[in-house]
C-alpha cells in the first residue's frame, strides 16, 4: 500500500529575519511558524509566516513553496522547487517580493549546492536575477554541529528610499515616515557575496543555533541598517 502524505511543522524564535545576508526586519525577536505537506512520491508543499514578537499583528514575511525531490542513490538527492516571498510589512522592501525557481543537489546531510532564478514584483522590473548557494554541515560531539554557507547573488534592488537607513522608518512604522519619496542610487552594486559560519545544537525536536552573518563589505556599507546584524540566534521546535 502506498504511504500516505505526512504533515510537518516548525516554530522558531529568531533574533532577526535575514534573507541572503540582508535584514528583512529590525533587530528584534521574530516568531516564525511553518507547515508542510510531504508525499512518498517526493512532492511537498508548504507555507510559513513571520511576525515581530512585540507586534504580533504585523506580518513581516509570508512564504509559500512547492517542490519535488528525486533520490539518485543513498547519498545524493536533487530537489527542484518554486517559492513565493512576500514582505507585506515594510514599504521600503518592495523589491524583495518575488517568485524564485531553484534547483539544489544535496549529499547526505553534509553538503548542498543550489542555483536560483528570481523574478521580483517591483513595478517596472521584469528582469531575472540569479543566485548560487553552497551549504555545509559537519557533526561534532555532544549533539553539536558546525554549519557554514556561502552565496553570490545579483542584487534584487538597486535603489532604496532615502529614509531606508532608519530602522524606525524602514520597519517600525512600515515605511510610512516623513522621508519623502526621494531615492539615491546603488547602481554600483549589481551582485554581492554573503554567507555564514555557525554552531548548532540539536536534541530531538529542538534546535539552537548561533550564526555569524557575513556580507560583501561594499554592500554592508551602502545598505547601513538594512544589512543583517553580524550575529543571528535561533531556537526552533519541529513537530
Amino acid at each position: 500500500m502506498a504511504q500516505s502524505a505526512i504533515w510537518h511543522g516548525a516554530v522558531s524564535l529568531d533574533s532577526q529575519l535575514v534573507d541572503r545576508g540582508l535584514a528583512m526586519s529590525p533587530e528584534t525577536p521574530m516568531l516564525q511558524g511553518a507547515l508542510s505537506w510531504n508525499t512518498a512520491s517526493g512532492w511537498s508543499a508548504g507555507a510559513s509566516a513571520a511576525t515581530e514578537v512585540r507586534a504580533p499583528s504585523r506580518v513581516a514575511q509570508i512564504l509559500a513553496q512547492v517542490s519535488h525531490r528525486w533520490t539518485l542513490d543513498p547519498d545524493w538527492q536533487i530537489q527542484g522547487g518554486l517559492s513565493y516571498y512576500d514582505y507585506p510589512g515594510a514599504a521600503s522592501l518592495p523589491a524583495y517580493d518575488r517568485a524564485e525557481l531553484g534547483v539544489t543537489a544535496q549529499y547526505r546531510d553534509t553538503l548542498s549546492v543550489g542555483i536560483s532564478a528570481m523574478r521580483t514584483f517591483a513595478s517596472g522590473d521584469s528582469s531575472i536575477r540569479w543566485a548560487g548557494d553552497v551549504g555545509f554541515r559537519w557533526p561534532l560531539p555532544w549533539r553539536f554541529s558546525l554549519t557554514a554557507s556561502a552565496g553570490y547573488s545579483e542584487s534584487l534592488a538597486t535603489r532604496y528610499r532615502t529614509y531606508a537607513h532608519s530602522q524606525s522608518h524602514a520597519y517600525g512604522d512600515y515605511g510610512h515616515g516623513d522621508g519623502g519619496p526621494g531615492y539615491y542610487g546603488h547602481d554600483s552594486i549589481h551582485a554581492y557575496a554573503y554567507g555564514h559560519l555557525g554552531l548548532a545544537w540539536t536534541h530531538g525536536s529542538w534546535r539552537v543555533a548561533l550564526d555569524r552573518i557575513m556580507i560583501d563589505p561594499d554592500m554592508r556599507r551602502q545598505l547601513g541598517d538594512l544589512a543583517a546584524s553580524p550575529w543571528l540566534g535561533t531556537v526552533s521546535w519541529s513537530f
